[in-house]
């Protein structure tokens, strides 16, 4: 298995490149990695009871566990996504404080590959919120699992009688909800590899510090207000608050899911069961998920591929 991986591998990132080595070695210890995830759980657990204390509390276990923590960890996500993108952009910034830009243009690949290990190690160093993000997925997905069985087995032949319009046989329900399961566990990943690609690809691009501190500062200024319009305007989607047509409507809620909150207002079955009614075709929204995910990690690897060019023709 080992060496199949080795083998499915590019070479900057198999375990032999010493670059690789230097990058996992700057990341931190293993010891502040644990502390740092303990600390982050504590902090969304602490969270959620707080909002379940205050909230209309849910019959369901599950449904007050994705209540309490779903907040919370949209904020975590977000903090997240915006420190990929600010990690992403200081690659460059600190080869050329510390001089060694022009030496890696020189050398043959050391641009791309000063790249490619700078956008590897913005990841490694947010290897903490990443685990974190992931436990919360991880439990949310064994919770839907664990429901949809549930009414003696009947609960995926309800489910596809109450979408809009009804699914013409309920054994889809499972593979329909088996392809939004893993744009969940996706989704994370590819989203925060294209943010710490675009911060390359600005930083790279735009050689003035000043012009690209502003830049940055502009995009994460717009990261909030996009997040919170298009949390209201899903929900209100969702849950039939807003009269929109049903194509704009899909469109709107497919779009926040795939670069807004990763799909977390997907991530409960309850009201997974609600939107599947309220929003026509929505049960189909796991395999464009899927497809949109394929779509961001390209999209990163061609940010990536595109600031290795401009590093090489205009430094």
């Amino acid at each position: 298995m080992a060496k199949l991986l080795a083998w499915l591998l590019p070479v900057w990132a198999r375990q032999n490149n010493a670059l690789l080595r230097y990058q996992l070695a700057g990341a931190g210890a293993w010891h502040k990695f644990r502390l740092h995830v303990a600390l982050l759980l504590v902090a969304i657990g602490i969270s959620a009871l707080v909002i379940d204390a205050l909230a209309i509390k849910e019959s369901n276990l599950l449904a007050r566990i994705w209540q309490g923590s779903r907040y919370p960890l949209l904020t975590l996500q977000l903090a997240t996504l915006a420190a990929a993108f600010v990690l992403g952009g200081a690659t460059v910034k600190t080869q050329r404080s510390r001089n060694t830009w022009d030496s890696l243009r020189a050398t043959e690949a050391g641009a791309a590959l000063s790249l490619r290990m700078g956008w590897l190690g913005s990841l490694c160093r947010l290897r903490a919120p990443i685990a974190v993000i992931l436990f919360y997925r991880l439990v949310y997905c064994a919770g839907m699992l664990l429901e949809l069985p549930a009414f003696d087995g009947q609960y995926a032949s309800m489910l596809a009688m109450q979408a809009q319009p009804p699914l013409p046989d309920s054994r889809l329900t499972p593979l329909l909800i088996a392809a939004l399961l893993a744009a969940e566990l996706l989704l994370p990943f590819c989203a925060l590899g294209m943010a710490a690609a675009c911060g390359i690809l600005l930083s790279v691009a735009i050689r003035e510090r000043v012009f690209a501190a502003m830049a940055q500062a502009l995009l994460l200024a717009a990261l909030p207000g996009f997040v919170a319009l298009g949390e209201y305007a899903s929900l209100q989607t969702a849950f039939g608050g807003l009269d929109l047509p049903d194509e704009v409507g899909l469109a709107l809620l497919t779009a926040y899911s795939a670069f807004g909150d990763w799909a977390l207002n997907l991530a409960h079955l309850s009201g997974l069961s609600d939107i599947w009614a309220h929003v026509p075709q929505s049960a189909g929204i796991g395999l464009v998920l899927l497809l949109l995910a394929l779509a961001q990690g390209l999209t990163a690897d061609g940010m990536l591929k595109l600031a290795e060019r401009l590093a090489e023709r205009r430094g």
